[in-house]
């Protein structure tokens, strides 16, 4: 059996953490390890995480003293869990509840596709547990969108089918510990957004498949884990991260169109923030 290791962010929502350990702990799969990384939370906060989560022989609870982020705090963690020698790694969001059966179906996927790098789950929303929020997801130079495939859509017979994605979602993202090491880990300048796609891009030039796996499933309490307000810092930290990502991965004779139609793109979500409408997510 493949040993797993398992990277939790935890900021100041221990209560948060506790859940998705806890459904953690009741999968079907053995050999694995879950790795909490307390990203910088204030004192108190972190004192409760070490209450309500008990450490053992399968959760370790390890702590920054700074907030490093998605990529920094994703990367801290797996420093941390390579002293456990595993063969891949979950890098998955607190604000989540998993299937029994979801971390074995994503190993069995992986063991039966030496050429797949990088696996996700099918993502639904937590609070209509009959609506995907993630099946894998596309980018597309020409309009400048970055998106997921099915979200806000009923669940039916199109999101039932492993196929090959651009991303999968870093709610959700399961590597090989050895395509993790050559890529070197997520990219830290990224900021708050598009580390994953980064990462899975930059997997795909090494020659590897990203692949999005229907029978592997987890519910999502969407942008719970970041604070779930829209705001001018927000859109702006996503902006900067998608500029730097078409610049870094979108081909050279693409680009004045993919940077155009972003900038006209982003202009009308400003707009629509500032006229008070909420975007859905």
């Amino acid at each position: 059996m493949k040993r797993v290791a398992i990277i939790v962010l935890n900021w100041n929502q221990p209560e948060l953490t506790y859940e998705c350990v806890n459904s953690l702990l009741d999968i079907d799969y053995n050999d694995f390890i879950v790795i909490v990384v307390d990203n910088g939370s204030n004192i108190d906060k972190y004192r409760k995480l070490r209450k309500l989560i008990e450490e053992n022989e399968i959760v370790k609870i390890v702590r920054s003293e700074n907030n490093l982020l998605y990529a920094g705090g994703n990367n801290f963690g797996y420093q941390f869990a390579r002293q456990f020698d595993p063969d891949y790694v979950l890098f998955l969001n607190n604000d989540t509840i998993v299937d029994r059966q979801f971390l074995r179906k994503l190993v069995d996927f992986m063991d039966k596709h030496n050429k797949v790098g990088v696996v996700g789950p099918k993502i639904y929303y937590s609070e209509k547990p009959d609506t995907i929020w993630h099946a894998g997801g596309y980018v597309n130079f020409l309009t400048g969108k970055i998106a997921h495939y099915g979200i806000r859509e009923k669940d039916d017979s199109r999101w039932n089918v492993a196929r090959e994605v651009d991303y999968v979602s870093g709610c959700a993202l399961f590597i090989r510990r050895k395509v993790f090491d050559r890529i070197g880990g997520f990219d830290e300048s990224y900021g708050i957004y598009t580390e994953d796609v980064d990462l899975c891009f930059r997997v795909k030039k090494m020659g590897y498949k990203i692949v999005y796996v229907s029978d592997s499933i987890i519910w999502h309490k969407v942008s719970i884990s970041s604070g779930g307000n829209v705001s001018f810092f927000k859109i702006w930290n996503k902006f900067r991260s998608n500029i730097k990502l078409f610049l870094r991965h979108c081909p050279y004779y693409m680009l004045p169109i993919t940077i155009t139609m972003y900038l006209v793109t982003s202009a009308v979500a400003l707009l629509i923030l500032k006229l008070g409408f909420k975007p859905e997510r």
